[in-house]
């Protein structure tokens, strides 16, 4: 269940504690702790937790190292890069658990990579696709990922919006490739980190693309793979 705040379910609270406090100083001061803590909460929104976490998953494949998450039950999305000439792939959840994933799509052409997890137990969440094409310049984002093996959240903002593609102002590591990117507002996820085809290898330290996700739910629907949305 993804931690999020219900603004009007706060401000109804609120007005609770304000009619039970009348003529009574200790619920006063009970009342102004819980209104601060409440007014935190409201000027945070949403926050990265521990499903996050544990959705999110370090990948082992034939090209190396790098992120993954979970987008339904039966798959987990991540680079083509990461899992180059792999037919199975390693996955290594938050939580510790490990699984030995069938790649079921690779596409160098559009770095988008499949693994099968049907038959897991107790699949993590699987992370929720936003709609990009509403994404602004300047929207605040966290790309969540696993850097030299620990779990990382790189926070930054949008620099620009293309068909199909997503850039930010912070540079990704290679740990990053194949996770998602979030967008801060609602905790959805609004692309996957991906290397460029035209790129080359030489210019890593330019990681700062994401495809979209509205990409991502296209192209993995015309493969015939149905994503959550």
């Amino acid at each position: 269940m993804r931690t999020m705040v219900h603004r009007t379910g706060q401000q109804s609270l609120v007005k609770k504690l304000l009619r039970i406090s009348r003529g009574n100083m200790v619920a006063v001061i009970v009342i102004t702790v819980c209104a601060c803590f409440l007014l935190v909460a409201l000027l945070a929104g949403w926050q990265i937790g521990p499903r996050e976490q544990i959705s999110v998953a370090v990948v082992q494949g034939g090209g190396g190292v790098g992120s993954g998450f979970v987008v339904s039950s039966d798959y987990l999305v991540t680079s083509s890069r990461v899992v180059t000439g792999s037919d199975n792939t390693e996955l290594l959840f938050g939580d510790g658990r490990t699984w030995s994933g069938k790649v079921v799509l690779n596409e160098p052409e559009t770095d988008i990579a499949l693994v099968s997890i049907t038959g897991m137990a107790n699949i993590p969440t699987p992370m929720i696709l936003g709609n990009s094409d509403g994404v602004a310049e300047k929207a605040l984002v966290a790309a969540l990922g696993y850097v030299d093996g620990k779990y990382a959240v790189t926070e930054g903002t949008v620099s620009e919006v293309t068909t199909g593609y997503i850039k930010t102002d912070v540079t990704f590591t290679p740990g990053n490739l194949g996770g998602p990117l979030i967008l801060k507002d609602t905790g959805e996820v609004i692309g996957m980190v991906f290397f460029p085809a035209n790129m080359g290898e030489e210019q890593v330290e330019e990681l700062r693309y994401s495809i979209s996700s509205n990409a991502l739910l296209s192209i993995c629907s015309e493969r015939g793979f149905e994503l959550v949305r």
